[in-house]
């Protein structure tokens, strides 16, 4: 089992945190309701021919953190086996309430968003702020609407990480998403497969750029959502030890230093 140095540390932090409210994250696993022993977990591609390359396979891996809690096929692109028109009408019902996705243009819009600034954008000025200390914290909550009675939370969380992500910021909780968001566009019909791929794998370099391990990427994933919802999430906890531990992970199937570029 692969073991993170600070692991240990950074989960019992963030458990202690906060409690969590289990109806409060439709975004972020709409159907994480069971256990994580009733999730019946499966090798991505255990029982199925293989359909993408190892570098594709590894892009997927990247936002397994809802995948995989959302048991969605990790050998394809599309996020179901087989999708339904049942299954397409969730999907976008989602995507628009929790993300204000409702056409093409629109996932185009918030996968800019992610790229560009994500929760990132906050998370650095309040970065900025600890080390200058000139920075009103309402002025930082308007400017990124976000709730003024949590920054104080927010701003002791970035005072305990940002001086060892640097500058990494919180870049896995923006990146990791955007590889399902792109996904959950394919199931809506809003971009082809192969759009999809386009727009995923340089996310994927980036990723790998980025960090050191995937225990390194799944810490900073869990920091972010922290930052994010103001509370620690038991399942997304579970969720980390089971990836960086199971062998039906794809995080130990895809090797960290796979070959992108292909």
């Amino acid at each position: 089992m692969q073991r993170c140095s600070a692991m240990m540390v950074i989960l019992a932090f963030l458990v202690c945190c906060t409690t969590i409210d289990a109806n409060a994250d439709p975004s972020i696993s709409p159907h994480a309701q069971t256990s994580s022993s009733a999730r019946g977990y499966y090798p991505p591609s255990a029982s199925r021919p293989a359909r993408i390359s190892a570098s594709q396979y590894w892009a997927l891996s990247a936002g397994g953190m809802l995948s995989e809690n959302n048991q969605e096929p990790m050998d394809r692109v599309i996020t179901g086996d087989p999708v339904t028109a049942q299954d397409i009408a969730k999907q976008k019902q989602r995507m628009s309430q929790s993300w204000q996705v409702s056409d093409r243009a629109s996932l185009l819009q918030t996968l800019s968003w992610l790229e560009k600034e994500g929760h990132r954008a906050a998370w650095d000025e309040l970065a900025r702020y600890q080390s200058s200390g000139g920075l009103a914290l309402n002025s930082v909550a308007a400017k990124y609407k976000l709730d003024p009675n949590e920054m104080n939370d927010k701003v002791v969380l970035v005072r305990k990480y940002s001086p060892s992500f640097g500058r990494k910021s919180i870049l896995a909780w923006d990146y990791g998403r955007y590889i399902n968001v792109c996904r959950w566009g394919v199931t809506c019909g809003y971009l082809s497969e192969s759009e999809a791929w386009r727009y995923m794998m340089p996310i994927a370099r980036t990723i790998q750029r980025t960090f050191s391990s995937w225990n390194d990427f799944g810490l900073n994933y869990i920091v972010g959502r922290q930052f994010w919802d103001n509370t620690s999430d038991p399942e997304t906890l579970q969720m980390y030890q089971w990836l960086c531990s199971s062998p039906e992970s794809p995080w130990k199937k895809a090797a960290w230093n796979t070959d992108l570029s292909r």
